[in-house]
């Protein structure tokens, strides 16, 4: 058997006796916190004065067409990181909801 004539090999364990975590502090900064909705609330309504964002927010809305969505939050997003460079992607997606109830609250009833 080709099994049987291979040389057995030593397995060797580290000493654990030395931690090896480093007790410096991490140079990577802290996370980013999600904004609460009253904090951006102020910033989506600014967003919806933009009459041109918001057509083609409220064509987008509830079409169901997921590519064109995507495109949509992504441009009020960008718009809105004009406007406080500071807001995070997640911050963005919030923005979003909230243009999302502000314009359920505007929309004319058929």
């Amino acid at each position: 058997m080709p099994d049987e004539e291979k040389p057995i090999g030593i397995l060797r364990i580290p000493s654990f006796d030395k931690p090896k975590i480093s007790q410096e502090l991490s140079s990577r900064p802290p996370p980013k916190t999600i904004r609460a909705a009253e904090e951006l609330m102020p910033l989506a309504y600014q967003l919806a004065s933009n009459a041109e964002l918001m057509g083609r927010f409220r064509e987008v809305m509830g079409s169901g067409n997921k590519d064109q969505a995507r495109i949509a939050m992504d441009e009020v997003r960008q718009h809105a990181q004009t406007l406080d460079p500071s807001l995070t992607y997640a911050d963005g997606a919030t923005i979003t909801v909230l243009l999302m109830e502000i314009v359920g609250r505007i929309e004319p009833k058929a």
